[in-house]
């Protein structure tokens, strides 16, 4: 809002001086703009925190898909130290450690 200075013609003249538009221009924006503002910083806050939850969710439910996956449970590895090629086959169904 552009400011423009004004100047008092005296008490008795009816006519607003800076002061008490100023005066006034504040009791507006307290009583009115920042009931606003403050609304909108707590709504970005729930924005915030709802993202999180929402990404929250999706990495359960994509860690629940996965230990739902019985390829979860029939991957099998082998480690060697020799220079030698090792072959393993598990067939499937076989149980584990067997």
């Amino acid at each position: 809002m552009a400011s423009v200075a004004l100047s008092s013609l005296g008490i008795g003249s009816s006519i607003l001086t800076y002061d008490i538009i100023e005066k006034l221009h504040e009791a507006h924006e307290k009583s009115r703009i920042s009931p606003i503002d403050h609304k909108l910083e707590k709504v970005k806050a729930k924005q915030t925190d709802l993202g999180s939850i929402v990404g929250h969710l999706s990495m359960l439910k994509t860690t629940a898909a996965e230990l739902s996956s019985d390829l979860l449970f029939q991957g099998r590895s082998v480690n060697s130290s020799s220079d030698t090629g090792v072959s393993i086959k598990a067939d499937p169904g076989a149980n584990t450690q067997n």
